[in-house]
């Protein structure tokens, strides 16, 4: 069995965070919707910047860090969101969507293979003391009383608003420090509000759930029940007895709403979805090309549906390798549970992973760059095999059935870069 033991580079958790944030202030800066390839480029460079970083790093360890399965997955995605380029309407917009996909991947990967816990949970908290302000500064701008934030002003819709807010507040996640951890979850629940996106709300109250139970154990199991049984009385009871407040409830949910209610068909998307599925039906194999399906569709502007989307786009073989990846990653992300180190991070990672996951039900993002939300998922799914900065411990046995423990005279690289194999020594 080879295990690399390596410490986390100097400076990588800063860039980690700086990279995750400055990809929304990148979008904020650019408005998707201009028609040149402005914004596409200010993307690629948001998104791209770190490949410097890796590539001067060098590759040392990063393929023993992944299991033939992830490799095997990762190298179909790319293969078959590749073919789907050629088919595209929009060749050209298919191909530069293609080079970010690489980028992405690369750069993701890299970061998965090197970061350790330390220096990921600095990470996490760079990157939610960076987004607060421009997110707040964001709201501050956008809100216009009586309209659901976003939807009258702004670079950004409510969706995508509450898409990369739900991503902070799940990360505020990783400060142990209790009222801090609530005083920077607190401005991002209200922009959630705001948005009136109730796809985040209930993204964010499961990956809630998530990282409580596996911080806590059973026994907050058992606290997350009660809390709910006391949330749900104190709600019904505030709806039942203030006016005030059952009007700001029924607002919210908008059950009876003709646009988003339930008679809607989802707010409009059944009618939509089973436009996308017929794309997919129609190219089973090549897909119709990286983000070409809004273009082709007729009843709305995009899939609401990030696996639709995906196997529309990439075709039934790549969602497959696509699906295939996900799971795989939430399995590993589960069977660390019981590694102390690396706790706080995969309760966090794995409660955003599971949040992301219901919320591509009624988004177009699923496996996505151009968004920190979808970077973290991906980062999530690609959660390291082997925890970095810690040590192997060999046993052997001796001719007479003793055992004894042996720890390699090693010490943790300081070194950019460096690493060390040990590998077992059988005789």
């Amino acid at each position: 069995m080879n295990e690399v033991v390596t410490r986390a580079p100097r400076g990588i958790a800063t860039i980690f965070g700086c990279w995750l944030a400055g990809l929304f202030a990148a979008s904020l800066i650019s408005r998707e919707e201009s028609p040149s390839l402005a914004p596409l480029i200010a993307l690629g460079l948001a998104l791209s910047w770190p490949l410097i970083y890796f590539l001067l790093l060098g590759q040392t360890g990063v393929v023993n860090r992944n299991t033939p399965l992830r490799i095997t997955m990762i190298g179909g995605i790319v293969v078959f969101s590749g073919i789907s380029v050629f088919v595209s309407p929009a060749i050209y917009t298919s191909l530069g969507y293609w080079v970010l996909n690489l980028a992405g991947i690369y750069i993701a990967v890299n970061f998965s293979a090197r970061l350790d816990a330390d220096a990921y949970a600095k990470g996490l908290r760079i990157y939610v003391l960076a987004m607060l302000p421009l997110l707040i500064g964001l709201a501050w701008y956008s809100y216009v009383p009586g309209a659901r934030l976003g939807q009258l002003k702004g670079p950004l819709n409510p969706n995508a608003i509450s898409l990369v807010t739900m991503s902070v507040v799940v990360a505020a996640c990783i400060f142990s420090n209790r009222p801090m951890r609530y005083a920077l979850i607190a401005p991002g629940a209200v922009i959630i509000y705001l948005t009136g996106s109730r796809s985040s709300a209930v993204a964010v109250l499961m990956a809630f759930t998530i990282v409580f139970v596996l911080l806590q154990g059973r026994k907050g199991a058992v606290q997350m029940v009660l809390a709910a049984v006391i949330l749900a009385g104190t709600v019904s009871a505030l709806v039942l007895a203030v006016p005030e407040a059952a009007k700001h409830v029924d607002q919210y949910v908008a059950i009876n709403d003709k646009h988003r209610g339930i008679q809607s068909g989802a707010a409009g998307r059944v009618q939509t979805w089973e436009e996308v599925w017929d794309l997919a039906l129609d190219h089973p194999l090549t897909g119709v090309g990286l983000r070409a399906h809004e273009g082709l569709l007729k009843t709305n502007t995009s899939a609401h549906n990030g696996y639709l989307a995906t196997l529309a786009e990439i075709g039934f073989m790549g969602f497959v390798c696509v699906m295939a990846l996900i799971v795989a990653g939430i399995v590993n992300l589960l069977r660390r549970q019981g590694d102390e180190q690396w706790l706080r991070v995969q309760a966090v990672l794995l409660g955003l992973a599971m949040g992301y996951m219901v919320l591509a039900l009624f988004e177009r993002y699923l496996l996505n760059f151009g968004n920190p939300t979808s970077l973290l998922f991906l980062m999530a799914i690609l959660f390291p095999r082997v925890a970095a900065g810690t040590r192997h411990v060999e046993i052997q046995h001796g001719v007479k059935g003793e055992t004894r423990a042996v720890l390699p005279d090693i010490r943790l690289a300081h070194d950019v870069g460096a690493s060390y194999d040990i590998s077992d020594d059988k005789s």
